[in-house]
């Protein structure tokens, strides 16, 4: 996801309302700089991506609330799952993998 709105930010093709620019822009809507922040925090493919995007001489800044690996993120979704009741099926496969797993 992060991709995707960090190639629309670089194009000039996000909406103002939604996504604000602040300085200028470059020649043809282009912006030079790009700013994301995630709140819930930011995973290392988002920083990856990130990072793909400054080889070809983008400046993209990426940051969040915090930076989650894939197993922090699953023990988030359980952790708020159950929270508002709508935690997955014991009966279903995927629910027992996460009941086995141990989550700090």
């Amino acid at each position: 996801m992060a991709n995707s709105i960090i190639e629309a930010a670089t194009k000039g093709a996000l909406k103002d309302l939604d996504y604000p620019k602040t300085g200028e822009e470059a020649a043809e809507g282009e912006v030079k700089d790009v700013v994301v922040f995630i709140v819930g925090g930011a995973t290392y493919q988002e920083a990856r991506e990130a990072y793909q995007f400054s080889l070809q001489g983008k400046n993209v800044i990426i940051g969040g609330t915090n930076i989650v690996n894939s197993k922090e993120f699953l023990g988030d979704i359980m952790y708020y799952g159950q929270s508002t009741g709508q935690i997955l099926s014991t009966s279903s496969p995927s629910a027992k993998h996460f009941e086995d797993m141990k989550f700090h």
